[in-house]
This record gives C-alpha cells, sequence and structure tokens, in this order.
C-alpha cells in the first residue's frame, strides 16, 4: 500500500534535510507535478515537507502536461523568477529535463540507485539537452545549487 511505501522510504529524511539547505540559502522551491490536482499535496505532508514548498503545482492547474514549455513558464511566473536563476529537479530525461532546458532553466537529472528504483522504472532516453548535473542522492543538492 501506498502508505506503507512511504513509510518505508529511506529518501524522507535526506530529502526533507536537503531542502531545509535549500530553504536556508533562501531558494524558493517549487513542485510541478504531472500528478492530478488532489495527489501531489497529501505526498508532500506525509514525507513531512510541504511546508518548506513555495507552490505545489499540479497539471490540471497549467493545463499544459510536461514537456510543454508553457508548464514551466507557468511555474516560473507563479514564483516570478527567471530560467537562468532556477534550477529543476526531474527523473525524467525528456519529461523534466528537455522541458526545463527548453526554457532556459538549469537541470539536474535524479536517477535513483537501483534499490530505490520500482519494479516498473522509466527507461532513460537520450534527451535533446544535457542535464547540467546527474545525482543519485538528494543530499548532493545543497552543494550543487548555488
Amino acid at each position: 500500500n501506498f502508505a506503507e511505501t512511504l513509510a518505508k522510504d529511506p529518501r524522507r529524511k535526506e530529502v526533507r534535510d536537503s531542502l531545509i539547505k535549500l530553504k536556508g540559502k533562501n531558494k524558493k522551491l517549487a513542485v510541478l507535478s504531472s500528478e492530478r490536482s488532489f495527489a501531489p499535496k497529501p505526498s508532500m505532508v506525509y514525507f513531512g515537507i510541504a511546508d518548506l514548498f513555495d507552490a505545489i503545482i499540479a497539471t490540471e492547474e497549467t493545463g499544459y502536461d510536461k514537456p510543454d514549455p508553457r508548464r514551466f513558464l507557468y511555474m516560473l511566473n507563479h514564483l516570478k523568477v527567471k530560467p537562468e536563476q532556477t534550477a529543476y529537479v526531474g527523473n525524467d530525461t525528456i519529461r523534466d529535463i528537455d522541458g526545463s532546458k527548453g526554457v532556459g532553466m538549469k537541470a539536474i537529472l535524479f536517477v535513483p540507485p537501483q534499490r530505490l528504483k520500482a519494479n516498473v522504472w522509466r527507461e532513460y532516453v537520450e534527451p535533446k539537452y544535457k542535464p547540467d548535473a546527474v545525482i543519485k542522492n538528494f543530499s548532493e543538492l545543497p552543494d550543487i545549487i548555488s
């Protein structure tokens, strides 16, 4: 069940600690989810990180799905930030990396360690753009994002 899966996820503390460090650097944080509008926030609440985000934006709110550039521009406008000042972290080479790089953002590809991958995990397709960084642990983020 979903709650048990989240409860066992070893990344819970790592993600929260990394986000706290980024907030300490005065970074704006947002979730740009491909899920329906009711889905992302409960997961963030369960992980204990919802309070760290300046925005949690779902597909329905923007009217566009990734990698449509209008979706990323919606988020940038919502946060009142420029693409070149923004780093986007995602786990999909096309939807996340190509989408964010296509509007001028820095892009960080998250590739989870094999032990954390679900039985069915996406194939990593060669993106149009190369990510600026590739991470395997969220604890790497505060050092990458200046």
